[in-house]
């Protein structure tokens, strides 16, 4: 169940060998379980991203309950972040940080 955790510390690294630097999460995502960092946070959101085919709503059952007997509380299924709600706002700033970076490419792709 918690697998990512045996990631922990690994970094992924460009040919020459250097490692890449670390991602920032934003910070409505709480991670939710004993000694969770923010990379076992990211990798597990990204795996259920990746692999799940049901929609990734994290976990909901009570912080002090997870923290308390994670084997029993948590939902295998969903990464180890607190339930998240993504409100209308979000999805149009989402959504205008895409048209914007689109906009760049084009405009790079134009000039290049």
């Amino acid at each position: 169940m918690f697998w990512e955790k045996r990631l922990e510390g690994l970094r992924a690294c460009d040919p020459q060998g250097y490692e890449f630097s670390g991602m920032e999460l934003p910070k409505s995502l709480k991670p939710v379980g004993p000694y969770i960092s923010d990379e076992t946070l990211l990798q597990s959101v990204a795996t259920a991203l990746h692999v799940s085919s049901q929609p990734v709503t994290g976990q909901t059952g009570s912080k002090t309950s997870l923290e308390r007997n994670p084997g029993v509380f948590l939902n295998p299924e969903q990464p180890l972040v607190q339930a998240v709600t993504i409100a209308d706002d979000d999805i149009k700033k989402q959504e205008e940080r895409v048209a914007m970076a689109r906009k760049k490419l084009q405009d790079a792709l134009r000039s290049g």
